[in-house]
């Protein structure tokens, strides 16, 4: 990553705003935020913490995107009946990727599980205060501008406009930390 912004720089980008997708372990198919580290491939917090302090130091906005809503790994067999939204039937809701040229689903790709909007507040809280991010100005933060979800599980139901006041919450919780954010689609 840095070799690109470095190439970026020497072919005269002297504004750039980064968004880092794939920062957690798994990459784009992530665990929970709560439950991972950074990704070892990109080396590690320590390779991290190096590509901020460059960016930083050459006026880079760097943004690492944080998945909160959409969960494809876990090492507990039984999170997605924990933490996952359910569907009317009670089993967990999922989120399925699709081919842009088809719009058939990608069956390549895993499924992942909602989060429960109930359980969202715990984990974007958690990572308020665990995750210290030294020399970026904000994070991206995945899906919470562009999917909203209804959660009909019958001891903690949401509808979507609940769901929505949640994640304005949430987002709230983040900007309160110091953090800009970057929200897509929102």
């Amino acid at each position: 990553a840095r070799e690109i912004l470095e190439e970026l720089k020497a072919l005269g980008a002297d504004r750039m705003v980064v968004k880092y997708n794939g920062v957690l372990k798994g990459g784009m198919d992530n665990a929970a935020v709560i439950n991972t580290k950074l990704e070892g491939k990109l080396g590690g917090n320590k390779g991290f913490k190096e590509l901020a302090d460059y960016a930083s130091q050459n006026g880079i906005s760097l943004y690492p995107d944080f998945e909160f809503q959409t969960i494809y790994k876990s090492r507990f067999w039984w999170w997605p009946f924990n933490y996952s939204a359910k569907m009317l039937s009670q089993s967990p809701a999922t989120y399925f990727r699709f081919k842009p040229s088809t719009f058939f689903r990608d069956t390549s790709k895993p499924v992942a599980y909602l989060m429960s909007p109930a359980k969202l507040t715990r984990e974007i809280e958690l990572f308020a205060k665990r995750y210290s991010l030294e020399n970026i100005p904000g994070i991206s933060t995945g899906s919470l501008g562009s999917l909203l979800y209804s959660d009909f599980n019958f001891s903690r139901f949401y509808d979507r406009q609940m769901s929505a006041d949640n994640i304005s919450h949430n987002l709230d919780v983040l900007s309160q930390k110091g953090l800009r954010l970057m929200v897509n689609s929102g």
